[in-house]
């Protein structure tokens, strides 16, 4: 079973956290978290980096795997130069609901259902359906 989500990591500065919503959300990763943070790093670490603005924000979204190396490059076009030092990293993730839509075999509903819906509601839909089925089927038994 193919993994088609990823967590993507973006540390920024705090200036830069309404672009990175921006470009997020034109890349359908419309499921994010945001967290407030704060350099530690000793000032060689931070000069090194050029990561000296303190205050950072943290963006934790899923993202579709093959949307990733676009969505990468988009984000160091944008927030990555010599005044902003911006992180970003993924890391694979299997979603619970996912795993079950993979199981039924129902992977090509999802990617058959329509491009402007977002990745999430599409799941979200999916997950819907499963679940009527599901009240139908105990709802025969009875």
């Amino acid at each position: 079973m193919e993994q088609i989500i990823e967590l993507l990591v973006v540390i920024t500065p705090k200036s830069q956290g309404d672009k990175t919503i921006e470009i997020l959300s034109s890349f359908g990763a419309d499921l994010q978290l945001m967290c407030l943070g704060r350099g530690t790093a000793d000032s060689t670490f931070a000069d090194y980096f050029d990561v000296s603005e303190k205050e950072k924000k943290v963006f934790f979204a899923l993202a579709q795997k093959d949307k990733t190396p676009t969505l990468l490059s988009a984000l160091n076009e944008s927030l990555c130069s010599k005044k902003h030092g911006t992180i970003m990293f993924t890391l694979p993730l299997k979603s619970a609901m996912y795993s079950v839509i993979e199981q039924m075999n129902l992977v090509p509903l999802l990617n058959k259902m329509s491009p402007k819906k977002t990745f999430s509601t599409r799941l979200k839909s999916i997950g819907e359906r499963l679940k009527n089925k599901k009240g139908e089927k105990n709802g025969k038994r009875t």
